[in-house]
């Protein structure tokens, strides 16, 4: 393996995410920014600012989606 290729490969790591970008929160849930952020300034959703960045805790991410609504089909 080339030095280049091993600099281009994606990271991997064993331990899970500890927090998300608010673009990864939107893939995740499958919703905008716009939608994002709506839960955020809800209270619904918790967020953690770092520097400039907003960043949305695993925990965190993971209690917004156990306290949404259960569809009954």
């Amino acid at each position: 393996m080339s030095m280049m290729s091993a600099i281009n490969e994606p990271k991997t790591y064993s331990e899970p995410q500890a927090a998300f970008t608010i673009d990864e929160v939107r893939h995740v849930l499958g919703i905008g920014r716009n939608g994002v952020y709506k839960a955020i300034n809800e209270h619904r959703l918790r967020a953690v600012k770092l520097g400039k960045r907003t960043l949305v805790l695993r925990t965190d991410l993971d209690a917004f989606l156990k306290s949404l609504p259960v569809m009954v089909a």
